[in-house]
């Protein structure tokens, strides 16, 4: 039987911003993320506070949410932490979840487990896949068609966002 590892990644863009958000899945993420905030999180509260590094150095200060399973993106244990986007802050909250006995993401494995677990259709997953990797020239077009696809409803509110602000 196949072992269900605890998987994280940064789910946001790349590079410097604002905000990272850093999404654990797996059976191990509530562990993980009590150690990484010191605290016992609550289903779906956001808690507001320090974070810390495998070595207990604080790294940061921002949000996390944890949503058990079934009732997440994955169908499993997700917890997603946002702090600032600079990539050292990110590294190091990455670092401290593989420490801690999770590792790192294969592009796509969060919506694959999304399908696998039955929270999507294959259909759904693909149509992820194309929002992603789509290319600015062929971004709206290709969004209006997706929208018709997903039943997902945070994928419907992101396309409705961003047409409605393409308009104005």
């Amino acid at each position: 039987m196949h072992k269900v590892e605890t998987i994280c990644a940064l789910a946001t863009a790349i590079g410097q911003s604002g905000i990272g958000v850093v999404r654990v899945s797996g059976p191990l993420s509530k562990v993980i993320a009590n150690k990484v905030l010191n605290v016992e999180l609550e289903p779906r509260v956001a808690y507001y506070g320090s974070f810390y590094d495998e070595e207990s150095n604080q790294v940061d200060k921002g949000v996390a949410i944890f949503f058990p399973g079934p009732h997440s993106y994955t169908g499993e244990d997700v917890v997603e932490i946002s702090s600032h986007g600079n990539p050292a802050i990110v590294d190091a909250f990455v670092g401290a979840v593989c420490e801690c006995g999770g590792r790192i993401a294969e592009p796509g494995e969060f919506t694959r487990r999304a399908f696998i677990n039955g929270k999507m259709d294959l259909v759904q997953a693909e149509a992820v896949a194309v929002v992603i990797y789509t290319v600015d020239g062929e971004l709206e077009v290709l969004l209006v068609e997706v929208a018709m696809v997903l039943e997902v409803i945070g994928f419907k509110v992101v396309v409705v966002w961003h047409m409605h602000f393409m308009v104005v």
